[in-house]
């Protein structure tokens, strides 16, 4: 049986609240997506975090509470439409914000203004350059008819130039290492294409091959790492649209037990958690008029791949640096990483211990 909380009832009955509800069975099935080339949809996809944080030094034994938002706006243009309705669309990224405050720290930065970064948290410029180098990322999808993804190429040529091998500024460095991880992660074949574009249309999900009538319900192929994905088609709606015939709007319930990624899983102990997600679709437009999601989860201490990864990236920062002394030798290259990696590795220790409790609430919605 779907899960359904109550943040998502209230969505549901806010969303029922202002529209009409459909008498006629001539729309009945929802049966395929359709893909129009040229069409362009624009979204501003929100996401708000409330977190707890305990088990570390420095952090009060009844936790630390952060509230940490995220703004960025996406675009979805459906470039082409390939034989027997397979649709080709690019995802780009206009901009983006993210902000935290807590009792320790407080960071915003907005990618529309890169050189102011509010924060007295040393790591907030880092953070504010690393959301900027993201932005540049674009992404191309060949998506069936019934939400298939046939394939996913990335398309990281804009950060090149900032990844320039043995080059000194540590933003270049952290942009290198970002094409290397995705590239490996995408070259992973244990990984479909559906589970690897995942987190680019999290809203999206497949069709039964029948089609759906009102009321089914069915197991999707959707998402990075989910185990099994619910969906529910829940009813037609006509938009109340004053002066004008209103469209109609196809609304589905999903819910997600989430299995996470290889990489993620391997570097943080999560408990089992899921996600549930309220879906409105106009007509058969594949790209949602709104789609809103909550999940709360629980995570228990950082593993051993992760100190790894901290490690490496301090030791290739600390050589970076030191490689702009003319003077410097590279017979020391060796050491000067290993410890660089091995102050990282202590400094950050104390994660291993670290608990989390975190509830978000995500956000997309079409703008028009």
């Amino acid at each position: 049986m779907l899960r359904t909380s109550k943040f998502m009832a209230a969505k549901f009955m806010a969303l029922a609240v202002a529209l009409t509800m459909i008498s006629s069975s001539a729309f009945a099935q929802f049966s395929r997506y359709e893909f129009v080339a040229g069409d362009s949809y624009d979204y501003l996809n929100t996401t708000d975090m409330t977190q707890k944080i305990s088990g570390m030094e420095g952090i009060p034994e009844e936790g630390m509470n952060s509230d940490i938002s995220m703004e960025m706006y996406v675009n979805y243009t459906v470039v082409r439409r390939l034989p027997l309705g397979v649709g080709v669309v690019q995802m780009s990224y206009d901009g983006m914000s993210f902000s935290v405050n807590n009792d320790q720290q407080q960071m915003e930065f907005d990618t529309e203004n890169p050189g102011e970064v509010l924060g007295d948290d040393p790591n907030a410029q880092i953070t504010g350059e690393i959301l900027n180098i993201l932005t540049k990322i674009q992404h191309t999808l060949v998506i069936s008819p019934t939400g298939d993804i046939l394939a996913n190429v990335t398309d990281y040529s804009p950060l090149l130039d900032l990844a320039t091998p043995g080059a000194p500024d540590p933003i270049k460095t952290i942009a290198g290492l970002i094409v290397n991880i995705a590239l490996n992660y995408q070259s992973n074949r244990d990984l479909t294409a559906q589970q690897s574009a995942g987190q680019l249309v999290p809203w999206l999900f497949t069709l039964p091959l029948r089609g759906a009538n009102v009321g089914d319900t069915w197991n999707s192929r959707i998402g990075l790492g989910t185990t099994s994905t619910e969906v529910s088609y829940v009813g037609q709606h006509i938009e109340a649209v004053e002066g004008e015939e209103g469209r109609v709007l196809n609304e589905f319930e999903l819910y997600q037990e989430v299995q996470l990624d290889p990489i993620t899983s391997t570097m943080m102990n999560f408990e089992p958690y899921s996600t549930n997600w309220l879906i409105a679709l106009d007509g058969n437009c594949p790209f949602p008029v709104t789609a809103d999601s909550e999940t709360s989860m629980v995570m228990n201490g950082y593993n051993e791949a992760y100190f790894q990864i901290i490690g490496a990236i301090a030791g290739i920062g600390e050589v970076a640096q030191r490689m702009q002394d003319p003077n410097f030798d590279p017979a020391t290259i060796p050491q000067v990483f290993a410890d660089a990696s091995e102050a990282a590795r202590e400094q950050m220790s104390g994660l291993a211990n670290m608990h989390i409790e975190q509830d978000t609430f995500i956000s997309w919605e079409r703008i028009e």
